[in-house]
This record gives C-alpha cells, sequence and structure tokens, in this order.
C-alpha cells in the first residue's frame, strides 16, 4: 500500500494506565498501574490536533477510564468538536451522578461494558472477587440515565458455557446488544492458558451453539466468534481457485490506531508494545505518515500467502486474509506472519490453535 489517509478515521485513547481490576486476559498487562500519564492539558491540546486533522471518531479507554480524576475535563474538550466517541469501562466505579453527567454529555455515542460471566462465580474468576455486583451496578445506572450500553465479553474456558446466561443477564439489564469475542494469546492472558484457551474442537462447538443463540435472540448477539464462524463457513466447500491474497485482516496503521496514556503511538491496542512514536515528541500526522511501524502495516497487503511456509499447498489461499497481526507479533515477534487463530485447517484439527504450555511460542507448529 504506498499512499495513506492524511490521518486515521478513528483513534483510540488509553487515558490512563490505572485500573481497580486485574484482569486474567488484560492485554495492556506490561504498563498496568504506572503513573507514566499525560497530564490534562496535554491530552486537551491532542484532541486539538486529532479535529485539525478531522479524524472522524474516538473511543476513550484505559486501564479503567474512571479513575482518572479530569476524565470529564477530557470529555468536555472532545464534546467541543466533531467528534463522535465511545467509552470502553468496566463500569464498576459508575455511580448514579456519574451516569448523570455522561447523559448530559451530546456526542457520547455508546458505553462498552466489560463482563465476563452471568454470575459472580463465573465473570470474578477473570475479574476479582466482588467485581461481578459493582459492574451490574454501573451498567443499571448507566441504562437508567437513557445511555446506550453494549457489554464485551472475551470467550475463555471460564465462560463458555455461560454465554447464553450472558446474553440473558443482558436483555434483562436493558441493554443494545452483547458482544463476543476470542481470547487472544496477549499481555496477562499469556500466564493463564492453560485455563483461558478454548480447543479447536470447543471453538467449532462454540460457534455453531453462538449461532443458535442468535437465531434466538437476532442481532442482540453479535461479535468476532460469529463473524469468524461465518467467515470459516465460506471454506467448507470444494477447493477455491483464484487469486492469493495478502495478509489483511486489521485496519491498525491504515484506518486506526491507538495512543497509549504515555503517548505512544501503536497500531491497535492489542499491539500495546508496538511502538510507532511519541506525541510527546512528535506532531501525530508525521508519526501517522512516516512511522516505519505503519509503514509495514500498510505493507502487509502487499505480502502474498504463497511466502508463507505453513499456507502453501493449502486449498483456501484465495479466501483466506491473514488474520491478527497481534497474535502473530506476540507468538513470532513479527506483523508479516500467519495468526493461527484464523487458519482454517487449524481451525478444523484437534488441539489448541496455539501452545499453551510453558514453552510458549518456541513451539509453535509453522513457526517462521
Amino acid at each position: 500500500m504506498s499512499s495513506c489517509l492524511s490521518a486515521p478515521l478513528e483513534v483510540f485513547i488509553a487515558v490512563t494506565n490505572r485500573c481497580n481490576l486485574f484482569c486474567d486476559h488484560c492485554n495492556v498487562s506490561t504498563s498496568l498501574n504506572l503513573r507514566d500519564e499525560l497530564t490534562t492539558e496535554q491530552w486537551i491540546s491532542f484532541i486539538r490536533r486529532l479535529a485539525e486533522l478531522k479524524v472522524f471518531t474516538l473511543w476513550i479507554s484505559g486501564g479503567e477510564p474512571f479513575l482518572r480524576e479530569d476524565l470529564f475535563a477530557f470529555l468536555g474538550e472532545v464534546e467541543k468538536h466533531h467528534f463522535s466517541y465511545g467509552i470502553n469501562t468496566n463500569a464498576t466505579v459508575i455511580d448514579h451522578d456519574t451516569a448523570r453527567r455522561l447523559a448530559g454529555l451530546k456526542r457520547l455515542t455508546e458505553v462498552v461494558v466489560s463482563l465476563d460471566g452471568s454470575n459472580p462465580s463465573v465473570h470474578e474468576k477473570l475479574r476479582g472477587e466482588g467485581s461481578f455486583a459493582r459492574t451490574v451496578a454501573g451498567i443499571e445506572n448507566l441504562v437508567k440515565h437513557n445511555l446506550y450500553v453494549s457489554t464485551y465479553t472475551t470467550v475463555t474456558g471460564y465462560n463458555m458455557d455461560d454465554v447464553e446466561d450472558i446474553v440473558l443477564l443482558g436483555k434483562s439489564l436493558g441493554l443494545a446488544y452483547c458482544k463476543f469475542n476470542e481470547m487472544l494469546p496477549l499481555g496477562n492472558a499469556l500466564c493463564h492458558l492453560p485455563n483461558l484457551t478454548l480447543t479447536n474442537a470447543q471453538r467449532r462447538e462454540l460457534t455453531e451453539r453462538m449461532k443458535d443463540i442468535r437465531a434466538g435472540h437476532g442481532n442482540f448477539v453479535t461479535g468476532m466468534i460469529l463473524d469468524m464462524g461465518e467467515f470459516f463457513d465460506r471454506f467448507t466447500g470444494e477447493a477455491r481457485s483464484g487469486e492469493v491474497n495478502g495478509l489483511f485482516g486489521c485496519g491498525g496503521g491504515i484506518q486506526k490506531c491507538t495512543v497509549r496514556p504515555d503517548g505512544w503511538v501503536v497500531p491497535c491496542d492489542r499491539l500495546w508494545n508496538l511502538k510507532a512514536g511519541n506525541i510527546l515528541s512528535e506532531d501525530f500526522q508525521d508519526i501517522w505518515k512516516r512511522a516505519p511501524v505503519f509503514l509495514d502495516m500498510r505493507r502487509r497487503s502487499s505480502v502474498s500467502l504463497d511466502t508463507m511456509s505453513q499456507c502453501r499447498g493449502c486449498p483456501h489461499k484465495s479466501l483466506c486474509v491473514g488474520g491478527c497481526p497481534a497474535v502473530t507479533f506476540e507468538l513470532y515477534g513479527t506483523v508479516f506472519a500467519v495468526d493461527p487463530l484464523s487458519c482454517f485447517r487449524i481451525y478444523q484439527g484437534g488441539g489448541y490453535p496455539y501452545p499453551v504450555g510453558r514453552d510458549g511460542a518456541a513451539n509453535v507448529e509453522g513457526r517462521p
């Protein structure tokens, strides 16, 4: 990809490293609770720069953004501009007054709450004792103030049998929808893979079960697990001929990026440690247009799957898109590789999609 947008369409802003939880699957655990964060004035200056560049959409996250005492001053600056924006939160500290203040914001489109179980015994295996009741109370406060609220669930070995009950809980709470995604081998999850990772057989069973759940609840049920199931359904017929694809499957560095609490710009929050440049010392547009990290992300689409040793001889190369570069960066140390979670041949096999033992990525089959 020789050209790029003058600025990303969407920017994720992690305003704080601080969090009141320590989740088993946290993908930003390498900087969790560090105090190296931009000041209020620095964030406000950055928001004005994004407005100048005509970025369309912002997502505010952390850590836990509501632990930042100046969050509403930050949001007040966002409100002065053209952005639409959403907030990602665990909702544990959203009381009645906080929800009321959020309801007064005109450009806030959605609040996404992390929910990993329909009851304390499931949710708290991932998120810690006492977190479930506080999260549900936060959701109830948001819904009472007529905010558009959804939930995000990472499906693991702990909660894969709880997904329908999560949907039923979400409906009872008045959510807009429930989103279900696969657990990726990133961050703190690397310390807990045996408990969190689903086998390929479990992934297939879960996908079929979630199709049935969505049939009963419609578009209230969404997420990458269903998207990947529909994607893999295309592979089940005869082998396809046609032009071999490149490494698509990610908008990081192409349409979006993330800014960390310390000012480092990365392709997305899953590529938390792949630093492109820092807004404290460089202009954001210069980082976006010229940083080698972003140039590599744009070059992925021109790298043919024929160059991947594990893809040679595969009859599905004209359908495959290479998957998530955050997974390949964690497993192999490069974004120029194929994500095993997105490989149909692996999905159809036995065992796990990637190693879950102590030797980790060193034993990945087909490692470049």
